[in-house]
């Protein structure tokens, strides 16, 4: 009986719910979004294109001008997609290598500071026929976007003769690694700024007020000539002035000289995108010794008072410079030191023209003939040019055309335009050369006729070659031109009978021994 009520229960709950489910309605909504979500993939590929593998048989080791000579293995990137991209170069040691260890191994990517392969970052390879790999750098390319690279190898000359890197391979390849890069590429140059401050023994300079709107400033670069540069991740450096005197051959020892201490100091820096500023140059120190940028590319002492005084003949002379395509007596050309002597000798007359002077005579006839013996032995005979530069009314010249002139050929014989002696007089153009003081005074002077009239002695008190009432070699065709008197401006006039100041090139295998060229401690010479 019980069992009966409950099976009617269970049924008539089962009704119940039937029937209320039959009475619901059936509603439907949709619903959806008015914007479109859009996920595109990313395109990435970069190829690569090279040439000039790097194959070097019989290799030996190298000094690193050497190295930088070599024929580069040169490879351009291209992104060839619409999206940005970052990407790391390595050089991936391949295992067919047999040298124990790569620490002698140089490296030179473009034209950066030649590198040991092993101060570079090891990382794991990429290639599974590679042993290690060395991290190179990070570049950047936006889209569409191209850059080329490229990359030198060699032993280093301190690579030691032993049997381990004897015989042996190195193979290896570049690898490149290319991610997508979400954000804007930065295109723009940073700015190169710096201050420098005179140091014990050199210049600081200061990089650190250098900007880059878009990036970070990555590299500094250093240099005191705008050539020859020095990479640093520091934004300070000093350069050290080089007081050390490396004595030996005479013209050499000048040359060695002209690089000698800090004058010019120059610097740019490189972020993060590989954008190069523009170089910013800043002099520091007034140069003593200049190249004349003539055809022969003399170097020559310039400025007020520069350090060249050198002792010849037990007297004080001074050296003009490094004087090249000297013609000797055999006709061969060499590079010569030419001096002249500090104080003149007293008033003489020139004549007409050199080969027949008086003066002439004297300087190599008697007056030789006092000179001690040591001395003379270093004087070498030469080729001097006489070519004749015309007074010209509207001016006498530039000190470069003045150098032109004088080794032409406008002299009234052709015969008389040349001489082979031992001792003669400066040219006008050693005198105007010799101008120096800060480079801006310098470069004006140098653009000015030398018979300039204009009430500034700012060329004449820069110029140490200024020798008062000075007879010159350099002749009108008729007269000698003469430096001009005391208190007067850069200018010079002609004359016939003036002081005489003794001018004379050394041998070329004359040597300095001694000295500094200042005059308290002149170079001294020896033969």
């Amino acid at each position: 009986m019980e069992k009966k009520k409950v099976w009617v229960l269970v049924c008539v709950i089962g009704i119940l719910l039937l029937a209320i489910g039959i009475s619901f309605a059936f509603w439907k909504v949709l619903l959806q979004q008015e914007s479109v979500n859009v996920v595109n993939s990313s395109c990435l590929k970069l190829e690569l294109q090279d040439q000039n593998e790097i194959s070097l048989e019989n290799a030996v080791p190298i000094l690193d001008e050497d190295g930088m000579l070599l024929t580069p293995y040169e490879f351009t990137l291209n992104n060839v997609c619409n999206s940005n991209a970052t990407f790391d170069i390595t050089l991936e040691i391949l295992n067919e290598t047999t040298f124990e260890d790569f620490d002698f191994l140089k490296v030179m990517m473009d034209e950066k500071d030649p590198e040991l392969i092993t101060t570079k970052p090891e990382i794991e390879p990429s290639l599974l026929e590679a042993k290690t790999s060395y991290f190179l750098k990070k570049g950047y390319l936006g889209a569409n976007e191209s850059k080329s690279y490229k990359l030198r190898l060699w032993m280093d000359e301190d690579t030691p003769a032993e049997e381990r890197y004897m015989n042996k391979a190195f193979q290896s390849k570049i690898v490149v690694v290319a991610t997508t890069y979400e954000k804007e590429i930065d295109t723009e140059a940073p700015i190169a700024d710096f201050t420098t401050t005179k140091v014990d023994g050199g210049y600081l300079i200061d990089a650190r007020t250098s900007t880059d709107a878009g990036s970070v400033i990555a590299t500094y670069y250093y240099s005191k000539d705008g050539i020859n540069w020095i990479s640093s991740k520091e934004d300070n450096y000093v350069f050290k002035d080089d007081n050390m005197i490396s004595y030996g051959i005479a013209s050499e020892v000048i040359t060695n000289r002209m690089n000698a201490n800090v004058y010019d100091i120059y610097v740019k820096v490189e972020d993060n995108f590989e954008n190069m500023s523009s170089v910013v140059k800043k002099n520091v120190r007034a140069r003593e010794l200049v190249l004349d940028e003539t055809i022969d590319n003399n170097l020559r002492y310039v400025g007020a008072n520069p350090n060249n005084y050198v002792t010849f003949n037990n007297e004080v002379w001074r050296v003009i410079g490094v004087m090249n395509h000297v013609i000797n007596q055999n006709g061969n050309l060499e590079s010569r030191l030419k001096i002249v002597k500090n104080e003149n000798i007293g008033n003489y007359a020139y004549g007409t023209y050199w080969p027949a002077s008086n003066l002439k005579d004297y300087l190599n006839t008697s007056y030789i003939s006092n000179i001690a013996l040591e001395s003379q032995n270093m004087i070498g005979q030469a080729i001097w040019d006489l070519g004749s530069a015309p007074f010209n009314t509207q001016g006498y010249g530039l000190p470069k055309q003045f150098y032109e002139k004088e080794r032409g050929d406008e002299f009234p014989s052709a015969s008389e335009g040349k001489w082979l002696g031992n001792i003669s007089l400066i040219y006008l153009s050693d005198y105007g050369f010799a101008v120096g003081g800060e480079e801006s005074t310098r470069v004006s002077c140098l653009n000015k006729t030398i018979g300039t009239w204009d009430g500034n002695v700012i060329c004449r008190n820069n110029a140490w070659l200024f020798l008062a009432d000075a007879l010159t070699l350099t002749s009108t065709g008729i007269y000698p031109y003469t430096i001009a008197q005391k208190g007067y401006p850069w200018t010079v006039y002609w004359s016939n009978a003036f002081r005489v100041y003794p001018s004379l090139y050394l041998k070329s295998d004359v040597r300095i021994t001694a000295g500094d060229g200042s005059l308290e401690n002149p170079f001294q010479l020896a033969i």
